[in-house]
């Protein structure tokens, strides 16, 4: 209920539990940070904007932009909250998930494990396999508890794919935001009788399912990569 009450009602939707992570990196790599561009087919290619990564996880867009002011190192609330979940390598997975079962029945506290988890799990994941201790700044206050549903959380996700990937440069590897790169990807596949169409009143993240998400890796696959199932080129919403 708390998690519904703050706008996050997608984050408990997702009916798949596990990805190919080939295939995430591949995706990675087939986005260009700079322009937005996630490359389809040689002569196709899709933005990633703010607004689609609303669409597809089922967060927030507004004019009010969720922003880490510099140096947050300095932040008081920021360095409280880090300090209650962080190690010298980052934030382990393990860690919140403990948290999360010991706070069930405490509101705020449960609000801010299942965000800071769910975000470093499905949203901003980074190389190293820890959560970001960034993600902390978005735990504050007037972020989280006091009024969620103001905050434009989509344009923030898509901001820190940006970084995730310039950063993460020629590296290999599951970079953040690869979720919603594979979404978009996989949307645009001709399926047959299983073709994805888009409906706005619901996140496209809680629309795939688990058979349905090996169905379309699997037909996209060849020996050696992917590329090879036919796809549409416009999308109904």
């Amino acid at each position: 209920m708390w998690v519904r009450e703050a706008g996050f009602q997608s984050l408990l939707d997702p009916k798949f539990l596990q990805v190919d992570r080939f295939f995430l990196s591949w995706l990675s790599g087939r986005w260009d940070p700079d322009t937005q561009l996630l490359r389809i087919r040689d002569d196709y290619e899709i933005k990633i904007d703010e607004e689609m990564v609303g669409r597809i996880f089922g967060l927030q867009f507004s004019s009010n932009l969720l922003e880490i002011e510099d140096p947050c190192a300095k932040d008081t609330e920021y360095l409280k909250i880090k300090s209650k979940y962080s190690n010298k390598w980052g934030i382990g997975h393990g860690t919140v998930l403990d948290k999360l079962e010991k706070h069930k029945s405490k509101r705020e506290k449960f609000l801010r494990d299942f965000i800071l988890y769910s975000f470093g799990c499905l949203f901003c994941a980074v190389l190293n396999n820890y959560i970001s201790p960034s993600l902390c700044w978005l735990l504050k206050q007037r972020y989280l508890l006091d009024n969620p549903l103001k905050w434009n959380w989509a344009h923030y996700v898509l901001k820190v794919m940006k970084s995730e990937h310039k950063n993460g440069g020629n590296k290999a590897g599951v970079k953040g935001g690869a979720l919603v790169l594979m979404i978009a990807y996989l949307d645009r596949m001709n399926l047959g009788d299983k073709v994805q169409i888009w409906d706005i009143e619901f996140a496209r993240l809680g629309m795939w399912q688990q058979p349905d998400l090996d169905y379309a890796i699997g037909k996209d696959t060849c020996e050696g990569g992917y590329v090879v199932a036919e796809v549409v080129r416009t999308i109904d919403f």
